[in-house]
């Protein structure tokens, strides 16, 4: 393959692409992403939270982890997303509750008495995320992540960092957070 690669351009209007540019467009796609982990990650680990949401096995970056607690006392808040499950009083601060599965477009984090609550700080914003399980703390090989692919998890591709060999999804807190749903501007009158 030629060093400087075209631009994946594709054609506007009614321009049609033949079968070749087709494949040449698609072979382009296929390479790129075939590409090994980014040097970066080489020889990295990341110190991460792995929590159970339904079925699936998540992880979070440690370093954003506050504390860890049992869900006690949460208060639903009208008019407000459906993903914000309510707020909660965790050693005498107010925090409002997400629930990420909703906020990804699943079902709803079936809420018992084993539902634990993991208090985050990240982009500005203190939040509690439920989680059905919370499975172990510890470091996670940086070079082993696989982009998420859609028939491994719903989550979209811009809110993981990628999967383990073992399935767990890795998730970007920060661009979680600084998605514009997370700031709630509704007045009620």
């Amino acid at each position: 393959m030629n060093a400087e690669k075209e631009p994946l351009a594709i054609p506007e209007g009614d321009e049609e692409m033949s079968p070749e540019e087709v494949a040449r467009i698609l072979q382009t796609r296929a390479e790129s992403l075939a590409q090994p982990p980014a040097e970066e990650f080489a020889g990295s680990t990341a110190q991460v939270v792995i929590f159970a949401l339904g079925e699936e096995s998540y992880g979070i970056g440690a370093t954003h982890v506050e504390n860890i607690y049992p869900l006690e006392g949460l208060t639903p808040v009208p008019c407000t997303p459906d993903f914000v499950a309510g707020i909660v009083n965790l050693r005498g601060r107010i925090f409002p509750v997400i629930d990420l599965r909703s906020f990804m477009g699943l079902d709803a984090v079936a809420v018992d008495e084993n539902t634990q609550v993991i208090a985050v700080s990240v982009a500005g914003l203190e939040v509690g995320l439920l989680a059905n399980d919370v499975q172990s703390v510890g470091a996670i090989p940086l070079g082993n992540l696989e982009p998420a692919l859609p028939t491994v998890t719903h989550v979209a591709a811009e809110y993981t960092r990628g999967v383990t060999p073992d399935m767990t999804v890795l998730l970007d807190l920060e661009a979680i957070m600084q998605d514009r749903r997370m700031i709630v501007h509704d007045e009620v009158q």
